[in-house]
């Protein structure tokens, strides 16, 4: 992106301030993850590596992990998604194939977590694959009256310009 994708313009205040007002309903204490909030154990190893430190840094048994990119996300699907968190230690959907960074998890997961990333592994859907994880499909969340489109990234300057509400 070139800049800081937390301080910039998303309507009215910045993306990280949307992106938190889209959790605090759901949460007794919305975190983040980075410089000015809970520092990442190894920075530059990746999302499941942002996982493991939101899951040290945490007193609470379910949390939903968000990347700060994924702004369309809607407060109904996040219920849903928290609302399923007591089924397995992981929840995560799968759209187009990818497992966007928009998941649930256990704290209890924490063990499981670091020992995929000391075996050198970073991906979220190599995660998935190893713990018992609940699956939301593009299919249910279609049934359930959601678009896969609140899962667009805003990664570039012309994804921001497209996307962006002014």
């Amino acid at each position: 992106m070139g800049q800081d994708k937390s301080a910039m313009a998303w309507g009215p205040r910045t993306l990280l301030k949307h992106m938190a007002a889209l959790l605090a309903p759901l949460a007794s204490s919305v975190r983040v993850l980075g410089p000015g909030g809970v520092p990442d154990r190894h920075p530059g190893c990746g999302p499941v590596e942002g996982v493991a430190s939101a899951l040290e840094a945490t007193a609470t048994d379910h949390n939903i992990i968000l990347a700060l990119d994924l702004p369309f996300l809607e407060p109904a699907f996040l219920e849903l998604l928290l609302g399923r968190a007591p089924v397995a230690p992981l929840v995560v959907c799968r759209v187009g194939g990818r497992i966007p960074l928009c998941l649930a998890i256990a704290r209890g997961a924490l063990p499981v977590v670091d020992d995929y990333l000391r075996s050198g592994k970073r991906s979220v859907r190599g995660l998935a694959d190893l713990i018992e994880t609940d699956v939301i499909s593009e299919e249910e969340l279609e049934a359930a009256g959601f678009s896969d489109a609140m899962f667009t990234n805003i990664n570039t300057p012309d994804d921001y310009a497209r996307h962006a509400p002014h």
